[in-house]
């Protein structure tokens, strides 16, 4: 992967970092993982993980807009279309 590629994809945060940013204990996080209702995070080597800044942030964004206009209806996150689940 070339510098572009990765600047493009943003900064890798770890778990305490995700939590803190959005206020989830550790389980309802890999729960709504789990469900597709969260960015899924990336395998960085060994036991080590992380989500993309970019990926967490569009989420939160998101989840501010939908409480702006209540009737709009919810979607899963993008990377978790159906008939596209591992």
């Amino acid at each position: 992967m070339d510098s572009s590629t990765r600047k493009s994809m943003g900064r890798i945060i770890r778990k305490p970092e995700v939590l803190h940013k959005v206020g989830f204990s550790d389980t309802k996080l890999w729960r709504m993982e789990k469900a597709g209702e969260f960015p899924r995070r990336v395998a960085l080597g060994g036991n080590s993980s992380g989500w993309f800044e970019m990926e967490v942030d569009e989420w939160m964004a998101q989840r501010a807009a939908e409480r702006l206009n209540p009737d709009a209806p919810r979607c899963r996150h993008p990377r978790r279309v159906a008939g596209n689940q591992k």
